[in-house]
């Protein structure tokens, strides 16, 4: 599996760019090889694209999609864009979501209660709690994360549990 950011996209001090032809390139290369990618969402134009990827390259479902909530030019970490950005999604595919910084601990609470995966680490998050005074450690956020489930009911899903979609 590889992650594939979807579009271009602007952080707090930087830019991501991400050309059409190169998502078009990179995800050319994944199939040759077999990779399955990773649908990597910032916003809803790039939930669209992921879409019509799929269609364009002739992907079959289920796919795996990680759609990431809180960055200052994305999708931010409430209730209705949660549930805008989740309802494009198609139906059996594989969804985890994500926040960054602050919104990390809302979004990972809201998939875990709604059964979906939970994209956590430090690549989103530095701080284990709002105030930004306790440094998280990878460990820390998985136990949150395993809190949450109990506290949910939720079971783990196991890799081999993921039949992934066939790349023609």
């Amino acid at each position: 599996m590889c992650s594939l950011t979807l579009s271009s996209l602007n952080f707090y001090r930087n830019a991501s760019v991400n050309s059409p032809d190169m998502i078009n390139q990179l995800l050319g290369k994944m199939i040759e090889y077999g990779v399955h990618p990773e649908f990597e969402c910032f916003d809803l134009v790039m939930v669209n694209y992921g879409k019509y990827l799929m269609q364009k390259h002739e992907l079959d479902g289920p796919c795996y999609w990680n759609l990431i909530f809180g960055n200052i030019a994305g999708m931010q970490a409430t209730l209705s864009q949660l549930a805008t950005s989740v309802g494009e999604i198609p139906p059996n595919h594989y969804l985890a979501l994500g926040g960054i910084a602050k919104a990390q601990l809302a979004v990972t609470s809201t998939a875990v209660a709604m059964g979906l995966g939970v994209r956590i680490g430090l690549e989103d998050n530095i701080w284990f709690d709002k105030s930004n005074q306790l440094l998280a450690t990878n460990r820390s956020l998985l136990g949150r994360v395993h809190q949450l489930m109990a506290i949910n009911q939720k079971k783990l899903m196991k890799s081999e549990d993921m039949g992934l979609y066939n790349l023609k």
